[in-house]
């Protein structure tokens, strides 16, 4: 969040003796970047006014309250205040009291609540088997580009952070009948604060969680095997089905008697072993040495020898496809052994799509599981679908790399983000974070070690 859009948009309430049912229950779809309080009674108290609801979840809340000044009775003057809710003593700050040039800027009034989380503990719902997100090197330690990015933000901010191996109920990250599930189910319940995982963002999951600024752009990839080369005198009856041939050993038949027998009438005198050589030699592009003198066998030949060049032309084209690229696969099934597998059914434009994926055996390792897919892909009977990232990661360290073909075809292309629970303050200072990050180039740097590795 920008410190325009914060200064652009700023709820003032002003407090008598009660406290409004707007700062105790503000609707959980509305909220504002910037909050000023101001409190109209005597015995006002900033810690309530600080501490309501809106003014937690808000990223700017100033609050000014009334207060004597000093030992005169009927003096008052307005003292402003705010809350910093992750210092680890002085969460109330007192600014002072109102001045007109003291509070001259948006800065002075709503200072930075955020520049230091105090070394609060975030906790992460994370899988630490989704390379190149998160994941363990050989000499198990965390390593990954989420990783990265989270570890400098820690840093910078000062805050440390818990990761989980995987979600609360081993899942990835879906709504099952309004009820969110893995690691958003974890974030939405509050159990989490934040994911750092590969998560494609959906119009449910924008309107259910805070996302952060994106950092990567990538989609659903596929990956076949490479079929291996068939027998040299393939080529030769490869760029025609079967069917194709028939129809045209058929059609050189018929031909060849048609013509033989115009040739009859019109009185050629040519034997009909050479009126079937005449047919046959344009449907290899080859010329006749004579042509015939009736005008009638004529237009036959020249009806016919248009037929054949396009014959002759199909198959060429065929060819040079055949020798040049990959043969398609006769029958093709999806292995649904991918995070997003669930929700390709949910999406009327993947319908195609879900109804040809195949279960694939559960093992209570992931990694397992994939392999077991690879291992159907390599048949050349099945596809695999999954994060494009994800999916180049288990091809190559399974040792399949050099025996599956990655489609150019993506499918769900979109961000990746991070994810945080609704209205949750402190979000924009990873996004100033996450902003320097990609600007100064760091996390292309660091995507590039992470594929090479």
């Amino acid at each position: 969040m920008s410190k325009a859009f914060v200064r652009k948009y700023v709820f003032v309430g002003v407090v008598g003796a009660e406290l409004p049912w707007l700062l105790n229950s503000p609707p959980c779809d509305w909220s504002v970047p910037s909050v000023l309080l101001i409190g109209l009674k005597q015995e006002c108290d900033p810690r309530a006014l600080l501490q309501t609801a809106l003014a937690q979840r808000t990223p700017a809340v100033a609050a000014l309250c009334l207060a004597k000044l000093g030992e005169q009775r009927n003096k008052f003057e307005f003292r402003v205040f705010t809350w910093r809710p992750l210092h680890p003593r002085r969460k109330l700050l007192l600014l002072g009291g109102w001045n007109a040039s003291r509070f001259a800027s948006w800065d002075q009034l709503f200072v930075d609540r955020f520049s230091s989380f105090g070394g609060v503990t975030l906790h992460v719902a994370s899988n630490t088997n989704e390379p190149p997100a998160l994941f363990k090197t050989n000499s198990s330690q965390l390593d990954g580009l989420g990783y990265r990015i989270l570890s400098t933000l820690a840093e910078k901010y000062n805050f440390n952070f818990t990761l989980t191996t995987t979600s609360s109920d081993g899942m990835w990250a879906e709504n099952h009948k309004g009820v969110w599930k893995g690691m958003l189910g974890d974030v939405h319940r509050g159990e989490k604060n934040l994911t750092i995982n590969t998560i494609y963002i959906t119009y449910h999951q924008a309107a259910a969680f805070d996302f952060s600024i994106p950092f990567k752009y990538e989609g659903i990839g596929f990956v076949i095997a490479v079929p291996l080369p068939l027998p040299p005198w393939q080529s030769v009856v490869y760029p025609f089905t079967g069917t194709m041939w028939a129809g045209i050993a058929g059609l050189l038949v018929v031909v060849s008697l048609t013509y033989c027998l115009l040739g009859s009438f019109v009185g050629g005198g040519v034997s009909p072993f050479r009126y079937f050589l005449t047919i046959a030699q344009a449907l290899v592009n080859q010329s006749n040495d004579a042509v015939p003198s009736p005008w009638t066998l004529r237009l036959f030949l020249m009806s016919w020898w248009f037929t054949a060049y396009i014959i002759a032309i199909s198959y060429t084209c065929n060819l040079i496809a055949f020798l040049t690229g990959l043969h398609k696969i006769s029958w093709l099934r999806l292995e649904n052994c991918s995070r997003f597998g669930r929700q390709l059914p949910q999406s009327p434009n993947h319908s195609t799509i879900a109804k040809k994926m195949d279960l694939c055996r559960s093992y209570a390792h992931s990694l397992l599981q994939h392999l077991a897919c690879l291992k159907l892909v390599a048949t050349g009977t099945h596809a695999m679908l999954d994060g494009e990232s994800y999916l180049t990661s288990v091809v190559q360290d399974s040792g399949y790399g050099d025996r599956m073909y990655f489609l150019k075809e993506r499918i769900n292309e979109g961000a990746i983000h991070f994810y945080f629970r609704k209205n949750t303050p402190w979000k924009h200072k990873f996004d100033e974070g996450m902003s320097g990050l990609l600007n100064s180039g760091f996390i292309g740097k660091w995507m590039d070690e992470i594929n090479q590795c």
